[in-house]
């Protein structure tokens, strides 16, 4: 645990040309797409693959199974960051709620996405604790190596 599946998709997996193929719960299966398209082309040289979408294969392999509340529970206290309209902003704005303000956790870094984002926005907890978005804060929030 402590890897969002929208780190692995947009962070990981994507720039590295691998896509997501299938979800089960918070099990999630890739594939290589160079492989796939090198693989898979028909005896007329024709090609038809296509996978669902991210936003689809977490929308009914996770967040509408009827079991997810209670086989995730620790993740109902945050389902309100997964409706619709709260937006990055307003899930920033509630984590901010979640955490004071001091210097335990300094530098500790968030990388925020959902299903539909193409790409992650980087937060962090800067030098003096603030929950501030990355590069708008006065005490930055030390560099990260592969950042």
């Amino acid at each position: 645990y402590g890897c969002s599946l929208a780190y692995q998709v947009l962070d990981l997996m994507r720039p590295n040309d691998y896509e997501i193929l299938h979800l089960d719960w918070n099990n999630a299966i890739y594939y290589d797409k160079r492989a796939a398209a090198a693989a898979a082309v028909n005896g007329d040289g024709s090609f038809e693959f296509s996978p669902p979408s991210f936003k689809d294969l977490y929308v009914s392999n996770y967040w509408s199974r009827p079991e997810r509340r209670s086989a995730f529970a620790f993740n109902n206290a945050i389902e309100l960051w997964v409706m619709p309209g709260l937006g990055k902003q307003g899930i920033f704005t509630e984590i901010r709620k979640l955490y004071r303000s001091d210097s335990s956790h300094k530098n500790h870094h968030v990388f925020m996405g959902g299903v539909e984002d193409e790409e992650l926005e980087h937060m962090c907890f800067d030098a003096s604790g603030r929950f501030v978005k990355a590069g708008e804060s006065p005490e930055k929030c030390s560099a990260m190596k592969g950042v």
